[in-house]
């Protein structure tokens, strides 16, 4: 079972003058983040593809799920026997080699797909799910990544939908005959990596699927517009940036990347249209998965990004905006935790004057 806790934050709330529900509006959601870059992760030369190989607290992201189903469903059965034939008989027990035809199979098979928009009640079905994507033979990314989740859980071999560089991607699990195992990252957008990178933002504490931006509640329309990453060494000067952007006196613009340790100032623009039910009585409210990732904190080595302060900024869009404080969900004996902010959004009628 979840437990969830609340994190100090802050309350922040907006009143502003408000135009009709049917129109965009536009608000940019501020980050502030330390982390810290590593190498890319060599891959071991084995990996098992048995249950009992694994700890329980990776045994869960092994079931089917919703948008990830593979369990009596005959295609995903068809579409994995496509995979294997791909492999010689000897390396089709390794979840290296799986996992990378399955890689293989869904970029040659899965033709790149436009994202969808519309006002919906659940952001989770804009998006088809794995089986879809794979019949369709088309998939935006989190569609291909679905596909993904899909096709390795059905090899026994752990997987999920996270966050990387600021995008969706798949996590692998890969438990080798000697040494460490490893979560290895299946990235869809990119065939050469940086050597130095980021470690995965987020990451879901249970086999369910968990989105960058969920809606609890009310019907929205949310685009993200535009993203931009300003990168520090030094806190303090990070924090007096970050501390003049909410007063609207600096703006973030993109740079570079250091290696090691950063922090980091993250800027998304978003657009979001609310449906004809929203009001300031029934708002509809959108929980944002913030960066918090230190599922290796014991290891003083280790990669790890955190989100340490955020505000979300309407600008001067007709926008009403709510939101109190973070969120934190655990969910033992699963690594990590789910670091989250609810903001509630709505319009009212324009006054005549």
């Amino acid at each position: 079972m979840n437990k969830k806790a609340l994190m100090p934050a802050f309350l922040l709330f907006f009143t502003i003058a408000v135009s009709a529900s049917a129109e965009e509006h536009i608000f940019s959601f501020y980050l502030l983040i330390e982390g810290k870059s590593a190498k890319q992760a060599q891959l071991p030369d084995y990996g098992a593809r048995s249950l009992k190989a694994f700890p329980l607290r990776v045994k869960e992201f092994t079931f089917s799920s919703p948008y990830y189903a593979y369990e009596g469903v005959s295609f995903i059965k068809q579409a994995g026997e496509e995979v294997l034939a791909s492999l010689p008989e000897k390396r089709r027990s390794n979840a290296v080699y799986v996992a990378a035809a399955v890689y293989s199979y869904i970029t040659s098979t899965v033709q790149d797909a436009p994202a969808n928009y519309l006002i919906t009640d659940n952001f989770h079905k804009t998006y088809k799910t794995g089986l879809y994507a794979l019949k369709d033979k088309s998939g935006n990314l989190p569609e291909k990544c679905r596909a993904a989740v899909a096709l390795l859980r059905s090899f026994t071999i752990p997987a999920r939908i996270v966050y990387f560089e600021g995008r969706y991607a798949v996590e692998y699990y890969l438990k080798p005959l000697k040494g460490d195992s490893v979560w290895a990252v299946m990235d869809f957008t990119e065939d050469s990596p940086e050597e130095h990178t980021r470690p995965v933002e987020w990451q879901p504490v249970t086999a369910g699927e968990l989105l960058n931006e969920e809606l609890n509640s009310g019907e929205a329309l949310l685009k993200t517009k535009e993203i931009t990453e300003m990168y520090f060494i030094d806190k303090a000067e990070a924090v007096d940036f970050f501390t003049k952007i909410k007063e609207g006196a600096a703006v973030p613009a993109n740079n570079e990347m250091p290696k090691g340790k950063f922090h980091l100032i993250r800027k998304t623009d978003y657009s979001i249209q609310t449906g004809v039910s929203v009001t300031s009585q029934a708002p509809c409210e959108i929980e944002f998965t913030m960066p918090f990732n230190d599922r290796d904190t014991f290891n003083p080595g280790a990669p790890y990004f955190r989100t340490y302060d955020f505000f979300v900024n309407p600008g001067g869009s007709a926008l009403k905006i709510y939101y109190k404080r973070a969120h934190t969900r655990v969910n033992p004996p699963m690594d990590g935790r789910v670091y989250s902010l609810p903001v509630k959004f709505w319009t009212e009628p324009a006054q005549a004057f």
